[in-house]
């Protein structure tokens, strides 16, 4: 019982004073995200492909799910908006919502997207072997980008969607309420999952309320 409430609470001490591997195997990827900085986000622009800058894009200004992106097709999206409309079946959350999500794209992703318009395939990203069908990973492109770019320790894709949500919060102070529903989220979700602070972000909250 103690176990589970520090695990639920995240007490790290204690979970280690009392070691239970059965609920360390099922420890939330959340729990192990991590925010890239500035400039990690630099370093890997600077070694990325083209097509895995598109992605990056995607991932990192727009907040989509890495399945969200390679399932685009350019029905999809809006050129001339600058929308993306995805149907409930595209979202991960949409078997429990019952609804997709619609959110506007960024002025960078807007452009990158607008040069890649054009081809012969539905997809935005096609597989390089049938352009019917949309590519599935950008597993080995990802770990070449964070090779090449010497960032330390392990970065996972969905890292990228973990510091989008949490700079639109923490840096760019925008609405929890808003952020949840350009991502695709709800609000109990950013507060538990993604809204990450330490003490010089809520120094602001040390106010005297006595006086």
């Amino acid at each position: 019982l103690l176990y589970g409430i520090a695990y639920l609470h995240r007490w790290t001490r204690h979970r280690m004073r009392f070691p239970n591997p059965d609920r360390e195997l099922i420890l939330s990827r959340h729990e192990r995200s991590r925010v890239l900085t500035q400039n990690e986000v630099r370093k890997l622009w600077a070694v990325m492909s083209e097509e895995l800058k598109d992605q990056f894009v995607l991932a990192l200004e727009c907040c989509m799910r890495k399945g969200e992106i390679f399932k685009l097709r350019w029905e999809q999206v809006g050129l001339k908006k600058g929308i993306v409309y995805l149907k409930a079946e595209d979202v991960k959350t949409g078997s429990q919502t019952g609804h997709g999500r619609e959110f506007k794209l960024s002025r960078l992703a807007f452009t990158r997207l607008l040069a890649r318009s054009g081809g012969n395939s539905p997809y935005v990203f096609p597989s390089r072997f049938d352009p019917l069908k949309p590519r599935t990973d950008n597993r080995r492109a990802w770990g070449n980008a964070l090779k090449n770019a010497k960032i330390n320790g392990k970065v996972r894709w969905h890292d990228l969607r973990h510091t989008s949500i949490s700079n639109l919060i923490l840096k760019f102070h925008r609405d929890p309420i808003l952020v949840g529903e350009y991502a695709g989220l709800a609000v109990k979700t950013i507060q538990r999952v993604y809204l990450h602070s330490d003490a010089e972000s809520t120094a602001s909250c040390a106010v005297s309320q006595i006086s």
